[in-house]
C-alpha cells in the first residue's frame, strides 16, 4: 500500500507564473499562422477498415492486465520513436507520433495492425485527436509547427507555427473542435482550429510548460509549469540551451496554473513539489493528479510522488508515496472510476475516489506518453524506442 501524506500548499494571488516499446513480450501473447500547401492524403499501408474494439463491461482492477505491443518499424532504434500516442474511440484507431522519422503512425487498435502512415512537423513531441472537428493535431519542434490533418482522409488543412517561446513540449485540444493550445517554454499559444491561426499569446513567467489539459465542463486549461533558476550576482537566471538567460523573479520550481481556455486569463495558480512530469484530470470529483518524484532522505533515493490537488479549495490535498522512479505519466478513466500510472518498470492503478493502490503491473516500461479509449477502457503507452504497450482486459 502506498505510504500517504497529507499537507496542503495554498495558491497566493501574488505569484507570477512560469512552466519506447516494451521489447519484452506480453503476458499472452503478441505491445505567422501559416495554413500552408495541403498535403496529399496517405497511401494506406493495410486495410484501413477499422476492427471495432471489444465492449469492456464494468470489471474488477484484478483483470486489468498487459494485452499485447506494437513494435516500433522493423523495431530498429534508427527508425524513429514512439514519443506520442491519442486515440479515436469511433474509428478504433490509434494514432503514435514517430519522433526522428517525423511522422505519424495510424494503428488498428484491437490488433495494433498498421494501417497508414504520413509525414508532420520536424520531431513530433504530442498528438491529439478532435472527435467533434475529427482532426489530428501533431506538435512539432523544430520549428515548433501543428500539423492539421483530417482524421478520415489524413490530408493534411494547415500548418501553422507557434511563434513564442524557444521550445514547446505539450498539446491540448478544447474537446469542442474549436481550440487548440501550445505549451512552450514561455506560455501557452491558443489556436482557432476554426480560422487556423494562432489567436492568442499567453505569456507565462515559465521556462517550461510541461503538460496541459483541458476540462470541457468549465472551459478552463490547466498547464503544469516549471520555472528553474540559478543567483548570479543578485540575479535570476535560467540556464537554457547551456546559455545563462536573466528573467524576472518568479517565486516557485513548479506550479499548477488555471487559465480560461477562451480569453487564456489566468485565473489562479498552486504551487506544488518540484520535480513534476504530468497532469490528468478528474472533471467528476474535480481533482488534478500531478506525477513526478521526491528525494527520501531516509531511503537516500528518488521515489514517485503523486500530488492530489483538489481545484475546489485550489490545494494540493495529498501527496502520495508510490513506487515507481524515472518518468511517469497518466490517465483518469473516470466512468470506471480508476487512475492509470505508467513509470519505469511498472504500471499502477489506483482507486480514483480513495487513492489506495489497487494493483500493479511489473516489467519492461519506459514511458513516454499514455492515451485512454474511454469506451473500451484499455490503455495505450508509448515508450520511446520499443513502441506502444497495450493494457486492458
Amino acid at each position: 500500500m502506498p505510504l500517504r501524506t497529507g499537507f496542503i500548499f495554498l495558491a497566493t494571488a501574488s505569484l507570477i507564473v512560469t512552466a519506447g516499446v516494451l521489447s519484452a513480450c506480453s503476458d499472452d501473447g503478441p505491445s505567422g499562422n501559416a495554413s500552408g500547401t495541403p498535403s496529399e492524403a496517405p497511401t494506406p499501408t493495410a486495410s484501413a477498415t477499422p476492427t471495432p474494439g471489444p465492449a469492456t463491461p464494468t470489471p474488477t482492477p484484478g483483470e486489468f492486465r498487459r494485452l499485447f505491443t506494437i513494435p516500433s518499424p522493423n523495431e530498429d532504434p534508427s527508425s524513429g520513436r514512439a514519443r506520442a500516442v491519442a486515440v479515436n474511440p469511433d474509428a478504433f484507431v490509434i494514432y503514435v507520433a514517430n519522433e526522428f522519422r517525423d511522422e505519424v503512425r495510424v494503428f488498428d487498435e484491437a490488433t495494433g495492425t498498421l494501417q497508414s502512415s504520413y509525414p508532420v512537423g520536424e520531431n513530433p513531441r504530442a498528438v491529439e485527436y478532435d472527435s467533434v472537428s475529427d482532426l489530428i493535431l501533431t506538435l512539432g519542434v523544430l520549428p515548433k509547427v501543428v500539423s492539421i490533418r483530417n482524421a478520415d482522409s489524413g490530408t493534411e488543412v494547415a500548418r501553422i507555427e507557434v511563434p513564442q517561446g524557444y521550445t514547446a513540449d505539450a498539446l491540448a485540444v478544447d474537446g469542442a473542435g474549436e481550440r487548440a493550445y501550445v505549451g512552450t517554454a514561455s506560455g501557452v499559444s491558443i489556436i482557432d482550429l476554426t480560422a487556423r491561426t494562432v489567436e492568442k499569446e499567453v505569456p507565462l513567467l515559465v521556462t517550461r510548460v510541461h503538460d496541459l489539459v483541458f476540462d470541457p465542463g468549465t472551459g478552463v486549461l490547466y498547464a503544469l509549469a516549471e520555472c528553474n533558476k540559478a543567483r548570479s550576482q543578485g540575479q535570476t537566471v535560467d540556464y537554457i540551451m547551456s546559455s545563462p538567460i536573466i528573467i524576472e523573479e518568479c517565486t516557485f520550481s513548479s506550479a499548477l496554473i488555471a487559465l480560461d481556455g477562451s480569453s487564456g486569463e489566468v485565473l489562479f495558480e498552486i504551487i506544488l513539489e518540484r520535480d513534476v512530469n504530468r497532469i490528468a484530470i478528474d472533471s467528476i470529483s474535480q481533482t488534478v493528479y500531478v506525477t513526478g518524484s521526491r528525494y527520501d532522505f531516509e531511503m537516500e533515493t528518488r521515489v514517485g510522488a503523486l500530488q492530489v490537488v483538489d481545484l475546489e479549495s485550489r490545494a494540493v490535498k495529498e501527496r502520495i508515496d508510490l513506487p515507481w522512479k524515472g518518468g511517469s505519466v497518466i490517465v483518469v478513466d473516470e466512468t470506471r472510476r480508476i487512475v492509470h500510472v505508467a513509470a519505469l518498470n511498472k504500471f499502477l492503478l489506483l482507486d480514483a475516489d480513495t487513492y489506495d493502490l489497487v494493483k500493479t503491473i511489473e516489467g519492461g516500461l519506459e514511458p513516454s506518453d499514455m492515451a485512454l479509449n474511454s469506451t473500451t477502457g484499455r490503455v495505450y503507452v508509448s515508450q520511446s524506442w520499443a513502441g506502444i504497450v497495450v493494457f486492458g482486459r
